[in-house]
Order: structure tokens, then C-alpha cells, then sequence
């Protein structure tokens, strides 16, 4: 056989372009009975439960047994039925390629099965592992379970995005200039095409309409600016140009299910996990023992209770 570069393929420029970015880590319980939609990827195992719990959408529900692992894909409208049993660790993250061009699914519901290998490793990981090893290890998994969301038509229709020249040059602009003022005409004027013929080629060629892809940049962009220290919800929303902070936080509520001031205190938590030092590898290691023998439940909890 002799060498090839997948070029023909495009597995190479797939390859090259792919970004996978984690938003944020939950550990432990947090009991709630509400529907959850979020704009990025979610992926949950759970690690203990009494089986009561239970995730549900339009087409299905999955009770909750430990071993079992769940992917919400973006816009994914998931009922979350969960007990204060259901330990568990879920990871947000998102994907990209050519930039800011997200890696979403054409899939309408979540998928789940069942990994009890990668549970015992995240028990042991989450254990004694340095801090460094448990964030390449939770990339490993998302990366291992991502492929389950995504299809053949998904991944012709990125490619195909990708070797569109008009779409570079768009991608860039909305990177580093899309504003709250930016809309479709501005989308379909860089383009050189009208409204209606630029609205019916992007959503054909991105999967999304291009408003929605647009709300997810601007929604990247000020999560950017919220992260950054000293940057207030005000002058986030005056930067890009909401007109108001009210508008522009029910704005991110929409796209995100958590306000500005939420998800910056939520930054501001720094330690999620102990550090680990050979002192606190002893503590994490004695709270498994003591929580594996159930005489006490995790206190890593997430900060804010009301979301996941």
C-alpha cells in the first residue's frame, strides 16, 4: 500500500482544523426537576445514583445507573429529573473547526450508554491524579465519545464549509468585529450575495440558520470578555454594542441558562477540585474511601445549584 496524506479525503484538513475547548467541570450532586438546553456540548457520567434519577427529551428517558455516560449535543432540550444521589461529573465543551465554525449535530436527542472502564478512571483520576492529568484525561473522554453525535452528512457538510473561500474571510470578521449590531444583511453583504440566497446557502452549508450561528459568536465573545479580570457585565455590553446591560444579560441567560454576574462567579471559583499536594492526595483519597463506603457524600458541589 503504498503512503498517503488523506488529502483526497480531507481527513487531513479535518484533522488540522479540529478544536475541542472545555468550558467549564461539575462534580458532585445537585438535585433539580427542569428542562436544560445549552449552546455547547455536555458530557455527563454518572458515578453513583440510586437509579431514580432520570434524563428525557421528546423521543426518550434514561434513568440514571451508575456506569452510564450521557452526550447533550448543542440546542439540545434535555429534561433533567435528578435526586441528590446522582453523583456525578459533567463536562461543557465545545467544538470548532476553521476557527469559530462550531462542531454541532444534526441529532434532536442526547445519546448515552454505558463505559463503567472510563467511571473507574475518573474515580481514580479525581482521587490522586495531578491536575494536569485529570484536564487531559476529561479532553480524551470528550474526544472519545464525540464521534458517537456526529455523522457521515455531518462531516461532509464541514468539510465543504471549510473549502468555501467566501466563508474564511467571513468566519475571521464575526471572530474579531460581530457586535449585537451585526446581522444577516452585514453576513450576506460580505459574501456578495443577497439576503435570501445568503440565508439558504449558510444553512445549508454551516447545518444552522445564520442568526443562530451568529448568536453562538457573540456569545463566545462576551463569555471572552466576562472572563477577563476587572471587565464588568456594563462595559461588555457597551464593547459590543447591546445598547443596555439588561438587554445584553437576557441576551446570555437565553443562549447559556445562566446570567453575566452568574457565570462570572462561577469563574471565580477556583478551586473545584483540591489541590493536589501529597497532603491533599491523603484527603481525596480517604473522602473516596469514606464516600465509597457511604458514610459521607462529596462536598465538591457546583457552585450554582440550580443549573447543570
Amino acid at each position: 500500500m503504498s503512503l498517503t496524506n488523506f488529502t483526497e479525503s480531507g481527513l487531513n484538513i479535518l484533522s488540522r482544523q479540529l478544536e475541542l475547548r472545555i468550558i467549564n467541570l461539575y462534580y458532585g450532586t445537585n438535585a433539580m426537576l427542569r428542562k436544560v438546553a445549552h449552546p455547547h456540548y455536555r458530557l455527563l457520567f454518572v458515578l453513583d445514583s440510586d437509579g431514580k434519577s432520570s434524563f428525557s427529551d421528546a423521543e426518550k428517558q434514561v434513568f440514571c445507573t451508575p456506569g452510564r455516560w450521557y452526550l447533550f449535543p448543542p440546542f439540545c432540550e434535555v429534561t433533567h429529573s435528578l435526586n441528590d444521589t446522582m453523583k456525578h461529573l459533567s463536562i461543557h465543551f465545545s467544538a470548532s473547526a476553521g476557527g469559530r465554525l462550531m462542531l454541532t449535530s444534526q441529532r434532536n436527542t442526547f445519546l448515552c450508554g454505558e463505559d463503567p472502564e472510563s467511571i473507574r478512571r475518573i474515580r481514580e483520576m479525581l482521587t490522586a491524579a495531578p491536575e494536569l492529568s485529570c484536564a487531559l484525561f476529561f479532553r480524551e473522554l470528550c474526544y472519545a465519545k464525540l464521534p458517537y453525535a456526529v455523522s457521515g452528512e455531518d462531516s461532509k457538510r464541514l468539510l465543504r464549509f471549510l473549502q468555501i473561500p467566501e466563508y474564511a474571510g467571513l468566519l475571521e470578521f464575526l471572530n474579531n468585529q460581530a457586535t449585537a449590531q451585526t446581522g444577516i444583511n452585514d453576513m450576506a453583504n460580505f459574501c456578495k450575495l443577497t439576503r435570501d440566497a445568503f440565508i439558504k446557502r449558510f444553512t445549508r452549508d454551516a447545518g444552522m440558520p445564520p442568526r443562530k450561528f451568529l448568536a453562538a459568536i457573540l456569545t463566545d465573545r462576551a463569555a471572552a470578555k466576562l472572563a477577563q479580570k476587572g471587565y464588568s457585565v456594563k462595559e461588555t455590553a457597551a464593547e459590543l454594542e447591546f445598547g443596555n446591560a439588561f438587554y445584553f444579560s437576557r441576551f446570555f441567560r437565553r443562549q447559556t441558562g445562566i446570567s453575566p454576574r452568574e457565570f462570572q462567579q462561577i469563574l471565580q471559583q477556583k478551586h473545584r477540585f483540591l489541590p493536589v499536594s501529597p497532603a491533599n492526595r491523603t484527603v481525596r483519597a480517604e473522602r473516596y474511601a469514606n464516600e465509597k463506603n457511604g458514610k459521607e457524600r462529596s462536598s465538591l458541589r457546583r457552585p450554582d445549584s440550580n443549573r447543570r
